[in-house]
Order: C-alpha cells, then sequence, then structure tokens
C-alpha cells in the first residue's frame, strides 16, 4: 500500500512510517537536549494512551 505525499508523489507505507519514526525520534532528541522533557516521560505517556486508547472493534 502506498500514501500520496505532498506533490502527489506515490510512497511506500512502511518508508512514510519509518520517515515518521525517525522525526519523532530527531524531535525528542533535541528536546531533551534542551531541558524540555526526558524520553522516558514520552515513553510513559506512550504507554498510558496506549491503555486508555479506546479498543477497535
Amino acid at each position: 500500500m502506498a500514501k500520496v505525499m505532498e506533490g502527489g508523489q506515490a510512497v511506500p507505507l512502511e518508508d512514510a512510517v519509518l520517515a515518521q519514526a525517525f522525526q519523532l525520534e530527531a524531535l525528542m532528541n533535541v528536546l531533551e537536549r534542551q531541558g524540555v522533557l526526558r524520553k522516558a516521560e514520552v515513553l510513559e505517556e506512550t504507554k498510558r494512551l496506549k491503555v486508555n486508547a479506546p479498543k477497535a472493534g
């Protein structure tokens, strides 16, 4: 499955997800270096959101 990006270019979904993961990791690294957050806080919040997310189906 491909995702259409800006400019109408189709990108495989896996590539789009990987690019998003790298962007998120980069953002967390910058914010952690600046003392804005700790990665551990982000991981804790991710777990909390996952537990509280509505179940599909």
